[in-house]
């Protein structure tokens, strides 16, 4: 059955059809030859048939013949004699073409068999012309006399004899062929029937083994496996792949239909992961980014608080110039350099803030571009280190100076601390402090 696979169906139907033809075929030679051999058989009955009527018309001849030639002998009259010879001669006329008809129907193997009818016939219809071409001429007495003998009698009766033989072997012949005829009949009727049982069958049978295993089987098989795909059971292995039928293009192209659905399903899964890690990748910035924002939130609550103290530290400052500016006139010249230095703590402490104003923009801007936000934030917080460092010495000067304010005023002007400048680059990635 696998060698089934490797037809087409065209093939395969043609095939069936073949073999159907190829039955019919031969039901149609043995009708053919059974009607040849009926008709064959027929024919010597009908011959045989022919020969026995040809032989039954000889023997009516012979016995119409003796009859009219009784007739002559027992004439009274010359016209008598006419009438009964006139017979004669009829009669022998059945006999002469009874013979030549036997003699053109029988065929020439057998023209030994009329040899004997045919010398017989010859000779007594010889015998009784010239009866009755006696009694016409010479009366009944004469005529009488030539036929009513013993040889007259004797060719007659051989004749009759030859003539009853030959008829009853064509009877017999009749029979026999007839019986044959009837015989044959039935065994070709039989046999032809069993053939047409047969060729049906074995058709019967060939076609359904076809239909079945050469396309019905597989084409079950195939659509099967094609429901499961419908069902997305893209494991289902796929039947008749080497096939080179049309059964075999179909299961291919189902493969290529799975190939397909399998190769999207892997597209899709990758899809999936990569739409999985960006997640991932963007909750991690998320949180990279509030993380940051709170780290410079704790950053900027702590430069507010150093910046706040500046700015009490600078209203002390103020305050404790003014009153060493009313105490004592000979230090108006070091109270003008502290209101002056004064002056320069407050200017760095509003740079500072615009400093810090520029810090929370770029904060801004780092939340806007997360992928660089580490970088950034590494950067911002060294600056807020500095800032810290700043404040921290800007407490340490403010310091000293409330412990020079808090010594014996004199009039020998109060040295200063040098003025301290904060300055943050454009990008506000770093901050740079300066002393003045």
């Amino acid at each position: 059955m696998q060698a089934l696979g490797h037809i087409r169906i065209t093939t395969k139907v043609y095939c069936i059809a073949g073999f159907l033809i190829a039955a019919m075929a031969a039901i149609a030679w043995l009708s053919f030859e059974t009607m040849q051999e009926y008709d064959r058989r027929a024919t010597d009955m009908r011959n045989a048939s022919a020969w026995s009527k040809y032989a039954d018309q000889m023997n009516y001849g012979i016995t119409a013949t003796v009859m009219e030639t009784r007739g002559v002998y027992m004439s009274k009259s010359q016209d008598e004699i006419k009438r009964y010879a006139a017979g004669i001669h009829d009669n022998l006329i059945i006999v002469r073409d009874a013979i030549d008809n036997l003699r053109k129907r029988v065929p020439a193997a057998r023209q030994g068999e009329l040899a004997d009818v045919t010398a017989r016939g010859e000779d007594f219809i010889q015998r009784r012309t010239d009866l009755a071409n006696v009694g016409l001429t010479q009366g009944a007495e004469k005529a009488n006399a030539l036929g009513n003998n013993e040889p007259n009698r004797k060719s007659r009766q051989d004749f009759g004899k030859s003539v009853d033989a030959l008829s009853a072997k064509y009877y017999q012949e009749v029979l026999r062929t007839s019986k044959e005829l009837d015989t044959f009949y039935d065994a070709r009727l039989q046999l032809l029937g069993i053939v047409c049982v047969i060729g049906i069958a074995l058709s019967l049978v060939v076609a359904s083994l076809v239909a079945r295993f050469g396309i019905s089987r597989p084409i079950q098989r195939l659509t099967g496996t094609m429901r499961l795909l419908a069902q997305h059971d893209l494991s289902a292995e796929i039947p008749h792949l080497g096939k080179r039928d049309e059964i075999g293009e179909m299961a291919r192209a189902v493969a290529v239909f799975r190939d397909d659905a399998l190769a999207k399903e892997q597209l899709e899964r990758t899809a999936r992961t990569q739409e999985e890690a960006s997640a991932r990748r963007a909750a991690n910035r998320e949180q990279a980014v509030t993380d940051f924002e709170a780290k410079v939130a704790s950053r900027l609550d702590f430069v507010s608080e150093a910046v706040t103290l500046l700015d009490r530290t600078a209203g002390a400052m103020a305050a404790n110039a003014e009153e060493t500016s009313l105490q004592a006139a000979t230090s108006m010249d070091a109270a003008n350099q502290t209101a002056s230095n004064v002056q320069s703590a407050a200017s760095a402490a509003e740079e500072m803030t615009a400093t810090l104003r520029e810090i929370s923009s770029q904060v801004h801007l780092a939340h806007e571009i997360a992928a660089k936000a580490q970088n950034q934030a590494d950067a911002t917080d060294e600056t807020v280190r500095g800032l810290a460092a700043a404040a921290q010495k800007i407490g340490e000067i403010v310091s000293r100076t409330n412990r020079r304010s808090r010594r014996p005023r004199s009039a020998a002007p109060i040295p200063m601390p040098a003025t301290w400048c904060a300055t943050a680059s454009p990008r506000g990635s770093s901050i740079s402090i300066t002393a003045r």
